[in-house]
C-alpha cells in the first residue's frame, strides 16, 4: 500500500475537531507496513478493517471528540431548521476552538448573524431583527458524560455563555442586556448551547470576545476590565472557569452608525450605571433558612439582594423550597405567557414568550409521573425587563402549560 493511499484514509476516516499527532499517525502507519513485511503478506489490508485497527488504537477522549455534532446538527436538533440552513451558508463563520478549563472541554463551534435565520421569533426580533446565535460545546475532559436533562445532576455547574465587546462594561453590556436567549441540549455526553442575542457583527471592527464561565451571570469575579483600555480578560484567581474565546468577525461587516445608535439605545436607561439594576427589596419570609442546609444561605430579611443570590451561585434557579413561596409573593403572572408547549420532531418540549425560549425534556421541568406546578426555571435578569422566571404546569391529561412570571422590586 503506497503512503499517500493511507494518508488519504487517516484524514478520510479520522475528521474530528481535536485529532491524534502527526507522529502518531505516523507511528501506526510505520507498524502496519512493518507488520506486512515482516510476515511477507503479498495481499493488501482490506480498508474496512484498517479502520477498523486504526479506531481501536485511538483513545476514548479522541473518539469522542469525532461524535461532537456542528452547529447546523444542533440547529436541526432543536428543531430550527432555517437556522440550519443559515450555519451552512456562506455567511456563517465556523471556529472549532477548544479551551480545557475546570476539567471540562469547552469547544466554540460556530457563529451566524443576519436578519430572519431562525423559524422561531420573539419581541426582540421585532425590536432588533438582526440576530447573532452562536453554538458551544461542552464535555466532560475524562471522558465521563455531561448529565442529561433527566440527571438530578443536570444544572448544578452552571455556564454562562455570551459576546462580550472590548471598551463596553461587560456586567452591563452582555447577553443579558442584549435580549439574548439560548437552547440546551445533552447529546452522546455532550451538552451544547445555542446562544442568540441582538447582532454584534456590527461591532466587527472592534475586539470581541465570548466567555464561558462557571457562573449563573456575568461575574465581575471571573473577569478583569480595565476602563482604561477596554480590555477584557479572564481573573487568573477565580476559582472556576473563566475562558475568553476571540470572535473573528469579518471587520467589513461593521456599521459604526449603527453600533453607536445601539449602544446610546442601551445606555440611556437610567439604571445603566447600577449594574443591572442591583436593587434591594424586602421579604419577612427569607429568615426562616436552615442554615445547616448545604443548598441553603443565610439572609437577612431586613436587606435582600436578590442578585447577590443569584451571582454566588449557591441556588442559581432557586430552586430552594424555602425560597420558592417568598419569591411568589414578590412576583407577578405575566398573563400573556401562559401558553400550551409544542414539541420539536425529536419529541422536545418547547416554549418562548417575549424573546425567552426553551427547549428540552419534560423530565427536567417535572418528576416521573408529577400533575401539577413545577419548581423554577429559566431564571433571567437585568435591562429593562428586570428578573423573570418560569414555571410549568402539567394537568391530568399531561398537557403541558408554560408561564412567565415578574419579580417586582421594591425601589
Amino acid at each position: 500500500m503506497k503512503d499517500h493511499n493511507i494518508d488519504e484514509l487517516l484524514r478520510e476516516s479520522l475528521t474530528q475537531i481535536e485529532g491524534p499527532s502527526y507522529e502518531l499517525n505516523q507511528s501506526i502507519k510505520n507498524s502496519i507496513e512493518e507488520h506486512i513485511m515482516q510476515k511477507n503478506v503479498r495481499k493488501l489490508i482490506p480498508i474496512p478493517l484498517l479502520v477498523i485497527l486504526l479506531t481501536l488504537l485511538m483513545s476514548f477522549s479522541v473518539y469522542a471528540a469525532w461524535k461532537i455534532l456542528s452547529p447546523e446538527e444542533i440547529a436541526q436538533e432543536l428543531g430550527d431548521k432555517g437556522l440550519a440552513i443559515a450555519f451552512q451558508s456562506e455567511d456563517a463563520t465556523v471556529i472549532n476552538e477548544t479551551i480545557c478549563s475546570g476539567g471540562y472541554n469547552i469547544s466554540f463551534l460556530g457563529i451566524v448573524s443576519g436578519k430572519d435565520l431562525s423559524d422561531f421569533k420573539g419581541s426582540a426580533h421585532e425590536i432588533y431583527p438582526n440576530r447573532t446565535y452562536a453554538v458551544v460545546a461542552i464535555a466532560k475532559e475524562d471522558g465521563s458524560p455531561m448529565p442529561s436533562t433527566s440527571d438530578d445532576e443536570y444544572g448544578e455547574t452552571p455556564f454562562f455563555i455570551s459576546p462580550l465587546i472590548k471598551g463596553e462594561k461587560p456586567w452591563w453590556c452582555n447577553i443579558v442586556t442584549m435580549n439574548g436567549s439560548y437552547s440546551e441540549l445533552v447529546a452522546d455526553g455532550i451538552m451544547y448551547r445555542l446562544i442568540e442575542c441582538d447582532d454584534i457583527e456590527i461591532f466587527a471592527d472592534r475586539e470581541l470576545y465570548l466567555c464561558v464561565s462557571s457562573t449563573p451571570f456575568y461575574s465581575k469575579e471571573a473577569y478583569n476590565y480595565n476602563e482604561e483600555t477596554g480590555d477584557i480578560s479572564p481573573n487568573l484567581e477565580f476559582d472556576g472557569i473563566n475562558i475568553l474565546f476571540d470572535l473573528p468577525l469579518d471587520p467589513s461587516k461593521a456599521d459604526p452608525e449603527k453600533a453607536e445608535k445601539y449602544l446610546q439605545d442601551l445606555y440611556s436607561d437610567d439604571n445603566s450605571d447600577t449594574e443591572l439594576d442591583k436593587s434591594n427589596f424586602n421579604s419577612s419570609n427569607f429568615n426562616n433558612v436552615d442554615s445547616n442546609n448545604s443548598d441553603s444561605i443565610n439572609v437577612d430579611s431586613s436587606d435582600f439582594d436578590i442578585f447577590d443570590i443569584i451571582e454566588n451561585g449557591t441556588i442559581a434557579d432557586l430552586n430552594v423550597p424555602e425560597y420558592l413561596d417568598a419569591l411568589m409573593e414578590v412576583s407577578i403572572l405575566i398573563p400573556e405567557s401562559v401558553k400550551e408547549v409544542s414539541y420539536t420532531d425529536e419529541g422536545l418540549m418547547v416554549y418562548e414568550h417575549d424573546g425567552y425560549r426553551v427547549v428540552c425534556g419534560e423530565d427536567w421541568i417535572f418528576p416521573e409521573e408529577y400533575i401539577g406546578m413545577s419548581d423554577v426555571k429559566g431564571l433571567s435578569g437585568g435591562g429593562e425587563k428586570g428578573i423573570r422566571f418560569s414555571r410549568y404546569n402539567r394537568d391530568e391529561n399531561g398537557v403541558i402549560s408554560g408561564m412567565r412570571y415578574q419579580v417586582q422590586i421594591n425601589k
